[in-house]
């Protein structure tokens, strides 16, 4: 029987052109997958952003717009990485031309595709995978993923005439020598010259792979709302976004938020994940009335007091 790689909510109303991915949300281990016991089994388990996929939940409930999130562990495969990022390290029977590994990319770092290493100290395999075993991979939860997605989308442009995609993550607690190596790894980055790394803890970065995705007006409209709240936040440092908004990001705007995971406690229901969730909803409020309006889209009062009520 074929698993199911994703869960879908969909609104009984689409209200509002939005759409929002969690791609590294699942926690559910794959058939064949050997989980490490140990100190190694939470490193694995801590990829994933346990729990961000119901933060965004009531928001979309009350807003109207449909949610992707992946079932899966992130360590068995990163749905937020391009297909050709492949880890000649990890995987057996590579051609010439994909066993190359780009110095300071995150294949290099063992963070591909299918990742090799969950951080820098703790491999995630004992033994190296059969390329036929990852195009498995790819065939049964990845591609489908992707394929749903891009419907999404693509619905979202039919019914409103634009999209904004939301991928959303969590992130540990970011100093500046993590904030050093993730944005090392980052394509499209600046001159290091011109780099500025966070110098305090961060509770938020907005990712537009710096510019490329998300015109800068909105980005600050999202900026100054995070800042209102108490946060601190950065822009594209040390996460400027991955595959899923670099490709999409391409039609539509697309941006990739990261909310520290110490904001909220994963799935447990507590006072702290409440008042997220009361933040997160009203931030998809402050969306529509300074951004979505921006880009020419108007939803109505109707459907805005109804997700008011």
């Amino acid at each position: 029987m074929q698993p199911i790689p994703f869960t879908l909510y969909e609104p009984p109303r689409w209200n509002i052109p939005l759409v929002l991915s969690a791609p590294h949300a699942g926690i559910e281990i794959p058939r064949g997958f050997i989980m490490p016991d140990g100190h190694a089994g939470q490193i694995i388990r801590s990829m994933s952003d346990t729990g961000i996929d119901q933060l965004a939940l009531p928001s979309a409930q009350a807003w109207g717009f449909p949610v992707l999130s992946s079932r899966f562990l992130r360590a068995f495969i990163d749905l937020n990485r391009h297909m050709g990022e492949l880890d000649p390290l990890l995987i057996d029977g590579l051609t010439a031309g994909e066993q190359r590994i780009e110095p300071g990319s995150r294949v290099a770092a063992g963070l591909g595709l299918i990742p090799r290493l969950a951080d820098p100290q703790t491999p995630i395999y004992s033994k190296r995978l059969s390329l036929r075993a990852v195009q498995s991979r790819i065939e049964r939860y990845y591609s489908p993923y992707h394929t749903r997605l891009a419907d999404l989308v693509s619905d979202c442009q039919s019914r409103f005439g634009c999209c904004l995609l939301i991928d959303l993550h969590s992130m540990p607690p970011v100093n500046p020598a993590l904030a050093r190596r993730c944005l090392s790894l980052t394509d499209g980055q600046p001159a290091k010259k011109s780099q500025r790394f966070p110098q305090s803890p961060l509770n938020f970065v907005i990712g537009t792979n710096f510019g490329k995705t998300l015109p800068s007006d909105w980005a600050h409209q999202i900026q100054r709302y995070w800042q209102d709240c108490g946060l601190t936040v950065s822009m594209n440092r040390p996460y400027a976004g991955g595959h899923i908004t670099a490709h999409h990001g391409k039609q539509i705007n697309a941006v990739q938020l990261e909310i520290c995971r110490g904001l909220y406690p994963g799935q447990d229901v507590s006072a702290t994940s409440k008042e997220m969730e009361r933040l997160f909803t009203s931030f998809v409020g402050h969306m529509i009335s300074h951004v979505i309006d921006i880009g020419g889209i108007n939803i109505g009062n109707h459907t805005r007091k109804q997700a008011a009520e």
